[in-house]
């Protein structure tokens, strides 16, 4: 398992990019605690898509718009 801090993953992405490519998975972690995975994409193992009416992304509730 290679573990990675966040400033670490930050500044030298391309090679952790790489490791992830190479051995499937990088974790990162912020202040010693493991917070995201960085994982190799891998066509075989994607079992949906996600379009736009699927997904929340960018929308905003309500209540917080008004403020």
């Amino acid at each position: 398992m290679i573990t990675v801090s966040a400033t670490n993953m930050k500044n030298l992405f391309g090679k952790y990019l790489d490791l992830a490519l190479r051995n499937g998975e990088i974790y990162i972690s912020r202040n010693g605690r493991i917070v995201a995975r960085l994982v190799a994409y891998d066509e075989e193992i994607v079992q949906y898509k996600c379009t736009e009416e699927d997904s929340d992304y960018g929308k905003t509730d309500q209540k917080r718009r008004d403020i």
